[in-house]
């Protein structure tokens, strides 16, 4: 199929634009994850998160990753770091990757240009789950959870440090509302802000109830955006001196020294703050989503189990909120049969966790305590956690759940104490736009060829798609469909049955009889697609007199003229498919007048 695509003279430059090319650093630099300049010559790692760099595990960690093909997320030096950190990576001294980096790749990145969109303030205007920092009035420094300050068991000493930093954790607190006006400041630790009740006038960083008046506080707020911090015995937080690190309570209440005056800076809005109805996925932190499925888990007391990566043709299995009234926010989430995320006892055999997660039907939401969850905000990126009602948390597991023969998603159980753990496995980020769940199809009868390798989906409309590259064909990887669609990596262009390909090839393919992959993939799918009008794409074909324009094939090749190149041409000029756009492969518009047609 050569089909020919117009474009304008001004898209033309588009398509030599250079791709980014992923390299690995030498050994000395002691950085795995690949590195690239990126298209405005800032540096950039790869990223799966968004929020941090990534390597696979093992060894040649490095150049396993590059063959994955492409980073799930963006994490580069300048204003996108600066939008998620504070600053631009450049300015972090030589173990930034932003510096360090530099020489090995020849890279000269601009002078960071970054908007100047500034974080939301807040004096008193905190709420629940919101996660902010606490910055002294006077010298500029922000509290934090000292790691090396441990006092005894999990206690830890809080301090003013003066530097906020690449990595936030230690820095940022959330927000619990424990009622009447008081609000408990979590640390990252799960632990909250807390008068030392062994220590006169003294603070630390310890325990996790909410409940105990030593760690709730009143908020006053001051002139302009500074606030005050009161115990409920009106004793007020503040630094000892501007030059000390620690913390004490005053003897009296004195809001107008400086050394008792913060601001507070919004780093995140509650990511739980949900409505009745609201629906999205939830993505674990291998890029695979929450869904239930039967027949995975290998001896199940529960017809639907829980798990990550479910191989269904649709898209990422969304979940349904309900607030659960008189409850203490806890929430419930149903999926699209009806059942509701839950904790289920002994109920997978061979488990080595006693509490799994299945999706499970309840008669009455606010009587079953086993599928309601208690939604925290868990890290910078908008994660959540959700706390069960045995008080652990939601967390992927491999090996945790012997599976069937043949399966390979990961199980999840409820096992971790806290959601911070280095694995993330109990973080999960909320996907509210529809995410394509990509499959491999048996091709038993050989019926597609080598395009049933090319890894398949349903689009937001329920048209089918196979994996592309480039937008006219499906994408047949060497590597094999399934390392494809586990590498993380997506597919570059568009490639989707129905109107996409109406608007490149003249067909819907659903109209090409079995041999196309719009059909093959519609029945193993089991897709509907819908019967949509399609819009002619008349905007691409309306030229003015005197527009130069090339017309470039599915080859990547340009229509141009050639003296010559035929063996026994009928006149002077031949009209072939040549190489990269040049003077000889671009052609100057003229309209013919009332016929709708052109001259080249």
């Amino acid at each position: 199929m050569r089909s020919l695509t117009v474009l304008a003279a001004s898209l033309l430059a588009q398509v030599s634009k250079a791709t980014v090319e992923w390299k690995c650093l030498d050994k000395s630099f002691n950085f795995e994850s690949p590195v690239a300049v990126d298209e405005n010559g800032d540096i950039q790692c790869w990223s799966n998160s968004g929020y941090d760099c990534y390597a696979a595990p093992g060894g040649g960690g490095c150049a396993s990753t590059i063959a994955m093909g492409a980073p799930m997320k963006k994490m580069v030096c300048g204003c996108d770091i600066m939008s998620k950190f504070g600053n631009p990576g450049y300015d972090q001294g030589p173990n930034s990757v932003c510096n360090f980096a530099q020489a090995p790749l020849n890279a000269h990145p601009p002078t960071p240009n970054c908007p100047t969109k500034a974080p939301a303030k807040a004096t008193c205007d905190f709420e629940h789950n919101d996660v902010i920092t606490i910055q002294s009035h006077i010298a500029g420094t922000y509290l934090i959870r000292d790691p090396a300050g441990k006092l005894v068991g999990d206690q830890f000493q809080p301090i003013f440090h003066p530097s906020y930093g690449f990595q936030p954790p230690p820095t940022e607190w959330t927000v619990v509302d424990v009622g009447n006006g008081r609000f408990a400041f979590k640390s990252d630790l799960g632990t909250f802000l807390s008068k030392d009740s062994a220590r006169t006038n003294a603070f630390l960083v310890g325990g996790t109830d909410a409940t105990s008046l030593n760690v709730q506080f009143r908020c006053q707020p001051l002139a302009g955006d500074l606030f005050a911090l009161l115990t409920t015995t009106d004793h007020v937080l503040s630094r000892v001196d501007l030059y000390t690190d620690t913390l004490v309570t005053t003897d009296t209440v004195d809001v107008t020294n400086v050394l008792a005056q913060f601001k507070a800076t919004i780093v995140q809005k509650n990511p739980c703050n949900f409505k009745d109805g609201d629906s999205f996925a939830m993505q674990g932190d291998t890029g695979k989503f929450v869904g239930a499925y039967a027949g995975y888990i290998n001896d199940p007391k529960v017809a639907w189990d829980a798990v990550l990566y479910p191989e269904a043709g649709g898209g990422a299995p969304r979940w349904t909120v309900e607030n659960v009234p008189n409850s203490d926010r806890k929430l419930a989430f149903k999926n699209e049969n009806g059942a509701y995320l839950g904790r289920c006892t002994d109920c997978a055999g061979g488990a080595t966790s006693p509490h799994e997660a299945f999706a499970m039907s309840v008669e009455d939401v606010h009587k079953s305590p086993q599928v309601q969850w208690t939604c925290e905000p868990a890290g910078v990126g908008g994660q959540i956690a959700l706390k069960s009602d045995v008080n652990l948390y939601l967390s992927r597991c491999v090996g945790c759940v012997p599976l069937k023969a043949g399966k390979t998603a990961d199980a999840l159980v409820l096992k971790e104490t806290y959601w911070r753990n280095w694995l993330r496995t109990a973080q999960f980020s909320l996907v509210r736009e529809f995410v394509p769940v990509w499959k491999c199809l048996e091709d038993a009868d050989a019926t597609l060829g080598p395009w049933a390798n090319s890894p398949m989906s349903l689009d937001a409309n329920g048209d089918v798609q196979c994996w592309s590259n480039n937008g006219r064909e499906c994408y047949v990887p060497p590597e094999g469909c399934k390392a494809t669609i586990t590498s993380g990596a997506k597919p570059l262009s568009k490639m989707v049955c129905g109107c996409d390909i109406l608007s490149k090839f003249g067909n819907t393919g659903y109209d090409q009889g079995p041999r196309s992959f719009c059909n093959f993939a519609q029945k193993a799918l089991n897709a509907s697609p819908p019967n949509l009008p399609c819009t002619p794409p008349s905007a691409v074909c309306t030229f003015k007199d005197g527009d130069v324009v090339g017309l470039q094939a599915d080859t990547g090749e340009f229509v141009g003229r050639c003296n010559g190149c035929l063996r026994k041409p009928r006149t002077t000029w031949d009209v072939i498919l040549l190489g990269p756009l040049s003077y000889s492969t671009k052609w100057t518009v003229r309209n013919i007048p009332h016929t709708g047609r052109i001259t080249l």
